[in-house]
């Protein structure tokens, strides 16, 4: 035994040996040099032709190696070798010769072949480059980077073809397969070609293919291609076969000369998006337990796609509780779907579910994420509230100069109003469902909360936790750039920057010279061209989501020599010879040396000749970029600056310029590259068309108009939004078919630069929708900035903090900062939040104290703020930006220089540079100045929108959006003689400021500002003030401040100066007068709000803000505030009201008193013909006697009086021909039909048709069917009510009907019976009080009694026009006459000065109770229907009824007999119907002990079939989990069984080896357990 023991131990030892050593060999010997790579091919290959490259190896690696086949333009072959690398192409395939193969496959190597029997692969390449060229075979261990790799260089010839010249076509950039053209899917990526020999052939059409990485599938084709390709964002998208070929693709483009194909080849990297796992609600929520539970992954995102587009093909969704862990429904893969609902039943009450959802991306399984959320379950109602990303937020991811979109959402709301609250850093901001705001902090957390409220109370919240993006960093990162010296336009500068990292890969270079974008580049082989006197070139660093750093590196550029620019011929000389060939720059695809080159000429010239040589160039090229867009742009403006002064040939070339311009515009649209133009490194590309566009619009309303008839059409089509490319070109013909020279070209260069700066705006209109361009048109939106800023302050400095939206700057003083911050530490945190809302329609536009707020805080570790802080030792001071120099909320950053000096000044949007605090728009605090652009004499024509003189743009009515309803607040006055004292007045709120400015003075006057009770001499206090307006004075301004918490009278005296000197007495002339003199009030307030204060009572305050005591001109207002909370300020002009002071003022006009006089009494007469002949309701009766139809009946007759009326609402008449049905005491119908002609109806609105009726059938109560015909033109009419009154019983049966009858048949029923005299209220106390107040409403309406249609009333009966007429007039007149006693009368001399008769609340009170019962006393207040004893047939004849009573009838009187007869009769009635009662009772009491038995057994069965249900469900729930399970189960061995077939055949004798150690080991165990058995 012992022996057989030793015996199994020592062969094991031996097989551990054999498999170390072999090991060891493996280790030892190179990889590389076991495989013995070779490659062969013929030492000429044929051009455009497919020929053999064969690659050999002697044997397979045992680890992975990667094999690299590949000239400098060519990837002929990418692969891996190895077990798992072996369906790879190009295949290899075994060869017992490899000579003899390569002699089949008509291969004459240069070089001896080593090995006779190995692998081989047949690669088939087509070879586009000419001449000779390196074949370059490279293979590396990538598991092993110790091991060297190997490279085999093979130098080829490829032969020209049999033709005269063949075109060279080459790729810029994307040529190399080693590096390839990154491109971002998020993005178009512009690809160019050019040709290096283009064999005089003309414009190159090409067809660029897309195929995989070994050019053997074909992706898609793009035809009809210029030598400039756009890869649109997201298109290149396509799955790829092997990881080593991921987002690897061939770009080729091919063409056709002399039937002889030219291709080139360019590589291109897809740079994919990430995904992004959202589960609706955030990380935690609530989930109430007795609904079904929602769990939403809809939100999650694949950024490689669009929006729009499924994301994901599956959604893998866990779930695993601590709480409930024997939950058989909480459990890994439970669903593959997006959305889904789990029954309430499944989750227990106070447990808590992890759920957790993966994603993947559909083109590449190892791009993932993960997200959790855990729920709670809650008996209390929870809504389900979610924050969906809209922009700026991807991956909970911001850029701090872009603006974050925020979409609030609630997911089980249905259809019930949802009130929104969103709060930034914990402060409150806006209630709508959007937010889109700024976040500018200095930590990288940025917290946004969404509260979601019900009506009924129930709410929900969700928290995001936005991070701030990091721009590409390093170390030791910098940039340089070679040569660090050269010429204007001619020398290329390599920038090259190294050493940024970032997570975001590709990192992307964007160099500018000043303002302008040179160029982009991924790499340090960038060309860049400069201008003159450039000293620095700014680069910003991006990532691929364009969150940029900003670096720069010096350089020297001296200016072009020789150039000659005085005539055009010398022109055209100098660019088109060598080394300044523009058209050989084209041709070859420089394009950045093209324009810089065109950009230096630009600048030089002098006259529209040159111009015109420098334009005709720019036929060579179409470029599509967003940097030349940028390019062209600053070249139009420097024609613009060159060419001064504008006539109309230059305006001609002006406009062929922007042509060129809107032509590269087009194609930036067509190829979905212009929404990158906000972004940062674009923002001045945006900046410069807006410039060209203000400047071409400013020469375009100088430029004389073309005839009235093109102007006539241009304008309405422009205005009807019917302008286009169609119409223009009609418009051209038009005036090509002229005969006047001077009126055709005229109107031709009017047109085309009309035009082509239409064509500008239009594509501008993203740069409006974010606030680079100003709209007409635009609604500002809400938005919110976010600003916090933490550090040690500095005791002895001020601090200053701009808003990102640039609608605040606040200032901190070292005494605020030290009353604010703890005692025990100089560590502070600042938080600035800024909100634009917009308010409600009733909100006044010229004061609006909410709509603009600003919010600061100081605190030190935690913001825990409340309340307002009082500050008691200092103040906050900010300033705010307001009317029309508000900037665009969604502004983004901007890229360039401080503005630069030049001789026209002619920028129009300027940026202060390429800093990561500047924006794209110039300060709001910069004055603004004319373009500098000077016109030639000619016919200056003034459009539509032109403003008046006497006003600037500061002080417009036109401009200017805080006028508000004030539409002309400018007041002009005079002063004829040295004694006369102009005065005027306003009201001025507490604690706000106005400002007087002044903007014409012919004269020298003397000012009085006075706040406080009016004096009673004006005279002495004008004397000695010492305020003065110089003579000539076009901007002299004055300010005045109510320090007082209550609203006071302010008061502006005016005289001339020197008037004091001349008698009173007198009425001295004023020297070269009269005076003339025009001013404006402005009104400032600064409020603050009372959180202080319960929260129902809390209110806009402005108690501890005042306005600071200054005038700022250019839309600023200054506020100082004594406490810290949050604040808002309002600028708006009000008018001056003026107070007569001379009594030459004061004219008697009797002209004008007889106007009065003749327009009221013709109003008096047209009154009294309404009353006269209109006031008449239409009426008809109709008797009808039935009673003999019935003669051999007993029952007596009775009279019944029907009355059916219309209602007064337009159209409430009908033409219809109208049947009424009765239901008569034998269950029988009797009915009657009023006949009406279509065209001259009976039944009209407001009319009333009275039918009597003799009858022994009808009886009261009963009921009614309406029905008509639908005849004539208005069928469908509205019925009010129907009466029916019984004359013998004296019953009245009403039914209320107020609505339309648009069906055939209506069918009335009513248990409303009065008797007479009975009093019943018929409508709630709302619906009487909507009555009541609806009529006198209608009462008091002037205008529609007059001149309108009857009032339209839902509930009360229309009045005419004459008795609504009369009661107005009435009313007005008793309301005059109270208010006039109250008020007391006037004197002469109090017509003359202010009266100090202030209207208060409690008079308004007492006016309106004194007019409310005078105005009443005569109305009758109907609420109800009132029933009394008449004469029935007397009332058949009134026509004018007004009330809704019922219709009375006073019948004879019944005797004794026939009263007691009557009683015996019902006496009898009511016992047979009582027996019928008692046995119908019975019968019903039978059938309810039925009803009640088989209630409890539906209830029973009810609970059985429903948990027979939830078994059911349950069932399901298992069988999905065990399908899931075995789908599962078939896709993981799928893989496993295709592996098997593919494994490789083992040798025979290690097989033996095997079976023979295995077969010892079970002897040996079997020898093992024999032994220890025994």
């Amino acid at each position: 035994m012992w022996h057989q023991l030793w015996r199994t131990l020592m062969l094991l030892a031996i097989i551990l040996m054999f498999v170390k050593s072999d090991k060891d060999e493996g280790d030892k010997f190179n990889d590389l040099d076991l495989a013995d790579m070779k490659v062969y091919t013929n030492e000429v290959v044929p051009y455009g032709e497919k020929t053999s490259v064969v690659i050999t190896i002697q044997r397979f690696p045992r680890r992975k190696i990667k094999l690299r086949l590949s000239t400098e333009t060519y990837l002929l072959a990418y692969r891996e070798l190895g077990t798992n690398g072996l369906d790879m192409p190009p295949r290899f395939r075994r060869s017992r010769n490899i000579s003899n193969t390569l002699e089949r496959l008509n291969i004459n190597p240069s070089i001896s072949v080593t090995y006779i029997i190995g692998y081989f692969a047949n690669v088939r390449a087509t070879f586009w480059d000419r001449d000779y060229t390196i074949l370059r075979l490279e293979g590396s261990v990538p598991s092993m980077p110790s091991i060297e790799p190997i490279f085999i260089e093979v130098r080829i010839k490829v032969a020209s073809p049999n033709v005269d010249c063949v075109p060279v076509l080459k790729m810029s950039g994307c040529q190399n397969p080693q590096t390839p053209q990154k491109v971002v899917l998020l993005r178009s990526t512009i690809l160019r070609a050019h040709f290096e020999e283009k064999c005089g052939m003309g414009n190159a059409v090409l067809t660029w293919n897309l195929f995989n990485l070994d050019e053997s599938k074909l992706l898609t084709t793009f035809s009809n291609e210029r030598l400039i390709f756009v890869l649109k964002r997201y298109s290149l998208r396509y799955s790829t076969e092997h990881e080593l070929w991921r987002n690897l693709y061939v770009l080729r483009p091919e063409g056709y000369f002399h039937s002889t194909k030219f291709a080139a080849r360019c590589y291109v990297e897809a740079i994919t998006g990430k995904v992004e796992a959202v589960i609706a609600g955030g990380a935690t929520r609530n989930a109430i337990i007795s609904r079904h539970l929602l769990m939403d992954g809809s939100f999650s995102r694949d950024y490689s796609k669009t929006r729009n587009v499924k994301q994901f093909e599956s959604y893998q969704w866990d779930c695993v509780s601590q709480d409930d862990y024997r939950n058989p429904f909480c459990r890994s893969n439970m669903f593959k779907v997006s959305t889904f609902r789990m029954h309430k039943n499944f989750f227990k009450l106070h447990c808590q579910y992890e759920f957790t959802l993966s994603v993947k991306s559909d083109d590449n399984p190892k791009v993932k994420s993960e997200t959790k959320q855990l729920v709670t379950m809650v008996k209390y109602e929870v809504l389900h509230v979610a924050i969906v990303c809209l922009e700026n937020c991807a991956n909970y991811q911001y850029n701090p100069l872009n603006k974050v979109q925020l979409l609030g959402k609630c997911l089980d709301c249905g259809q019930q109003q949802v009130i929104y609250s969103w709060h930034v850093g914990g402060q409150y901001t806006l209630s709508k469902k959007n937010l889109t705001m700024h976040i500018s902090t200095q930590g990288t957390i940025a917290k946004i909360q969404l509260s979601i409220r019900l009506k009924d109370g129930t709410s929900g919240h969700q928290v995001m936790l936005l991070t701030k993006r990091v721009p590409p960093t390093g170390t030791d990162a910098r940039c340089t750039v070679e040569p660090q010296v050269g010429i204007e336009a001619t020398t290329p500068f390599y920038v090259c920057c190294k050493k940024f990292e970032t997570k975001h890969e590709p990192i992307e270079y964007f160099f500018y010279a000043g303002r302008e974008l040179l160029t982009r580049c991924y790499r340090c082989d960038c060309k860049a061209y400069l201008p003159v006197n450039l000293k620095t070139i700014r680069v910003l660093i991006c990532d691929n989501l364009l969150t940029c750093g900003e670096s720069s590196v010096d350089v020297t550029v001296t200016p072009l020599a020789n150039v000659t620019v005085d005539k055009a011929d010398k022109v055209s000389d100098f660019i088109s010879t060598d080394p300044n060939n523009i058209v050989e720059m084209a041709n070859h695809g420089r394009l950045n040396r093209f324009f810089q080159f065109m950009q230096s000429m630009a600048t030089r010239i002098k006259d529209v000749d040159s111009g015109t040589v420098l334009m005709n160039a720019f036929k060579y090229v179409h470029p599509t970029s967003l940097a030349n867009l940028g390019k062209m742009a600053n070249f139009t403006r420097t024609f613009g600056i060159q060419l001064t002064p504008i006539d109309t040939n230059e305006q001609n070339l002006l406009t062929a310029s922007l042509t060129k311009l809107n032509e590269i515009f087009d194609a930036v649209y067509k190829n979905q590259i212009h929404q990158e133009m906000i972004e940062q490194p674009y923002v001045n590309v945006t900046v410069a068309c807006v410039t060209v566009y203000d400047m071409m619009d400013r020469l375009n309303k100088k430029m004389p108009r073309p005839p009235q008839s093109i102007f006539d059409e241009y304008r309405h089509a422009l205005d009807k939004n019917k302008l286009d490319q169609n119409l223009v070109n009609q418009l051209t013909k038009e005036i090509a078919s002229y005969d006047n020279e001077e009126a055709k070209n005229r109107s031709m260069s009017w047109l085309n630069a009309m035009w082509q700066t239409e064509r500008l705006y239009r594509f501008l209109e993203m740069a409006r929708k974010h606030g680079f361009q100003p709209d007409p048109n635009e609604i500002v939106a809400e938005a919110v900035s976010l600003e916090i800023q933490c550090f040690d302050i500095d005791p002895e400095k001020h601090y200053t903090i701009k808003t990102s939206d640039r609608m605040h700057i606040v200032y901190f003083s070292p005494e605020l900062l030290k009353e604010a911050k703890p005692s025990f530490t100089n560590y502070i945190c600042l938080k600035v939040v800024s909100t634009i809302r917009e308010l409600n329609w009733w909100y006044p536009e010229e004061k609006q104290p909410s709509s603009v707020l600003l919010s600061v805080r100081i605190y030190f570790f935690e913001d825990t703020f409340e309340v307002e802080q009082h500050l008691y030792h200092s103040e906050i001071r900010f300033k705010t930006i307001v009317g029309k120099y508000k900037p665009a909320v969604e502004r983004p950053e901007s890229t360039g220089e401080a503005r630069e000096s030049s001789k026209m000044e002619m920028l129009l949007l300027e940026e202060e540079g390429m800093h990561n605090k500047s924006r794209a728009a110039r300060s709001t605090e910069e004055d603004e100045e004319d373009d500098g652009l000077i016109f030639a004499g000619g016919n200056n024509v003034i459009g539509r929108d032109k403003r008046p003189d006497n006003l600037d743009d500061d002080e417009d009515e036109y401009a200017i959006s805080d006028a508000g309803r004030y539409i002309n607040c400018l007041e002009i006055d005079t002063l004829e003689y040295m004694q006369w004292i102009r005065l005027y007045r306003i009201n001025l709120e507490g604690h706000a400021m106005v400002t007087v400015r002044f903007k014409e003075s012919t004269h020298e006057l003397q000012v009085l500002l006075f706040i406080g009770e009016t004096p009673k001499e004006w005279k002495p206090l004008v004397n000695k003030s010492k305020c003065f307006v110089p003579a000539r004075s076009g901007n002299k301004t004055m300010v005045i401040r109510n320090n007082c918490n209550e609203h006071k009278r302010a008061y502006m005296a005016i005289q001339i100066n020197g008037a004091a000197e001349h008698s009173d007495h007198m009425n001295t002339p004023v020297k070269d007068g009269p005076a003339v003199f025009s001013f404006v009030f402005q009104e400032r307030s600064c409020d603050y709000w009372t959180y202080s204060l319960p929260k129902e009572s809390q209110h806009w305050s402005h108690g501890h803000c005042l306005p600071v005591l200054e005038y700022q001109k250019k839309g600023t207002i200054h506020c100082s505030c004594t406490l810290l909370g949050t604040y808002t300020s309002y600028v708006y002009h009000i008018p001056a009201i003026v107070i007569p002071l001379q009594n030459e003022h004061v004219h008697f006009n009797f002209v004008l008193l007889a106007s009065y006089l003749v327009i009221f009494a013709l109003i008096f007469g047209y009154l009294l013909l309404l009353v006269i002949y209109c006031n008449k309701r239409p009426s008809k009766t109709v008797v009808c006697d039935m009673s003999a139809m019935d003669y051999e009946t007993t029952r007596d007759v009775h009279d019944l009086l029907i009355f059916l009326k219309t209602g007064g609402r337009i159209n409430a008449q009908t033409t219809a021909t109208v049947r009424l049905i009765f239901q008569t005491t034998q269950r029988a119908e009797l009915q009657f039909t009023i006949m009406q002609d279509p065209a001259k109806p009976q039944l009209t609105r407001n009319s009333t048709y009275v039918l009597l009726v003799r009858t022994r059938d009808i009886r009261i109560p009963t009921r009614i069917a309406v029905a008509h015909n639908n005849a004539g033109r208005y069928p469908s009419w509205y019925l009010r009510r129907i009466e029916i009154l019984d004359v013998q019983k004296q019953l009245t049966q009403i039914f209320i009907v107020n609505r339309w009858v648009r069906q055939k048949f209506l069918i009335l029923s009513s248990s409303m019976v009065l008797k007479s005299g009975e009093y019943r209220i018929v409508e709630k106390w709302r619906e009487r009080f909507i009555n009541e107040f609806e009529r006198l409403w209608i009462n008091w309406g002037f205008w529609h009694p007059l001149t309108g249609t009857w009032r339209d009333s839902k509930n009360y009966m229309s009045l005419s026009r004459a008795q609504r007429s009369c009661v107005f007039v009435s009313k007005m007149l008793v309301t005059y006459t109270i208010v006039a006693c109250l008020l007391g009368h006037s004197t002469r001399h109090s017509a003359y000065q202010d009266r100090k008769i202030h209207i208060k609340f409690k008079d308004l009170g007492e006016m309106f109770m004194y007019c409310a019962i005078a105005t009443n006393l005569r109305t009758r207040n109907i609420v109800g229907i009132t029933v009394d004893p008449g004469s029935a047939f007397a009332n058949l004849s009134t026509s004018t009824k007004t009330t809704d009573s019922s219709a009375l009838a006073n019948a004879s009187q019944l005797t004794y007999n026939q009263l007691e007869e009557h009683i015996n009769k019902w006496t009898l009635e009511f016992e047979e119907q009582e027996k019928v009662f008692t046995e119908q009772a019975t019968q019903i009491n039978a059938w309810d002990k039925l009803l009640i038995g088989n209630n409890q057994k539906i209830i029973e069965l009810n609970d059985a079939v429903q948990k027979v249900k939830n078994d059911q469900q349950v069932l399901d729930q298992e069988l999905e989990f065990i399908a899931t399970q075995h789908k599962e189960l078939e896709e993981s061995l799928a893989p496993l069984e295709k592996e098997f077939i593919n494994l490789p055949r083992v040798d025979q004798e290690r097989s033996q080896t095997y079976l023979m150690v295995e077969n010892e080991i079970y002897h040996f165990g079997k020898f093992i357990i024999l032994n220890c058995a025994n």
